[in-house]
């Protein structure tokens, strides 16, 4: 019998790339992946790939931050579109931006709720010409991007459906690793790794383990020392620094993310949490390896 390597549980992150780079190999796409909610840092430093939060193709990124407005309308047409999109349809459709490419859209719902959207492209529709607001150069570039095969733009959605609930998969097994199936830490840690992104109580977890209110906070306090409170505020700051230092989001984009109301309220609790502004914070981690979570 000859085994095969599978996936190292401890440090998801390097196999995670490979299978995603192997993909993009093989349909000639750049793989961009929108994490909801930050659930893809797991307890170790390498869970999951990185670099991939933000458009890295070269139709996408070139121009972005040099040409003015064009990060505002990528950011409406990939962003806030996309995802309104994919949180009304829930499955994968093709989506056109201003500059006329052409992406895959694939979201990820788990337990009735968006995760992630994968994103991959680029391609352009061989009847449908540049958009007129392109200069001569970005026409050319445009006619450049590969012609959209529709039957293996479906193909490629299958796939990258089972990959983003691999993602989900690993997100959840690394952060429970050492862990018992039955054991209670391992329920509130799933909990509030799937919730923490939401307003939710000590009522809706005594709900979750089938406990009182009481009963819940007691055991809370019991296995992570500190009450249910504190303890999401602590998930939630750990995914905001890991936002900070590995990827390009804004503070607004990252509140929202986490479920703050705003960019100044969440700018105070990490501040407390902290001890530094999310902004000075960013510049002093670029370059650094992404937070451990603690709970």
């Amino acid at each position: 019998m000859e085994y095969l390597t599978g996936i190292d549980l401890t440090a998801p992150g390097p196999d995670l790339t490979a299978v995603t780079a192997a993909l993009e190999r093989r349909y000639g796409v750049t793989i961009t992946i929108h994490d909801c909610h930050a659930l893809l840092f797991g307890r170790s430093d390498n869970d999951f790939p990185g670099a991939r939060y933000s458009h890295t193709h070269p139709y996408c990124a070139d121009g972005r931050k040099t040409v003015p407005g064009w990060r505002t309308n990528c950011n409406r047409a990939c962003g806030f579109t996309v995802e309104t999109e994919s949180l009304r349809e829930q499955r994968p459709f093709l989506h056109h931006c201003w500059k006329g490419a052409i992406e895959l859209i694939v979201p990820i719902h788990r337990k009735g709720q968006q995760r992630l959207v994968i994103y991959a492209g680029c391609f352009r529709d061989p009847a449908i010409p540049p958009p007129e607001v392109l200069s001569p150069e970005w026409q050319v570039r445009y006619r450049a991007l590969p012609p959209l095969d529709r039957t293996v733009c479906g193909e490629l959605g299958r796939e990258l459906l089972l990959l983003g609930q691999g993602f989900l998969y690993y997100a959840q097994q690394a952060r429970t690793l050492n862990e018992t199936e039955i054991s209670r830490g391992v329920q509130i840690r799933r909990f509030v790794m799937l919730h923490a992104h939401e307003p939710v109580t000590i009522n809706e977890l005594a709900a979750e383990l089938h406990l009182s209110p009481s009963r819940a906070g007691h055991l809370v306090k019991e296995r992570f020392t500190v009450p249910f409170h504190e303890l999401l505020e602590i998930e939630r700051m750990n995914r905001a620094a890991n936002l900070l230092a590995a990827t390009d989001y804004t503070l607004n984009e990252i509140a929202a993310k986490l479920g703050y109301r705003n960019e100044f309220y969440f700018s105070r609790i990490f501040r407390r949490r902290h001890g530094i502004p999310p902004g000075r914070y960013r510049k002093e981690r670029r370059g650094e390896t992404p937070c451990r979570s603690t709970i």
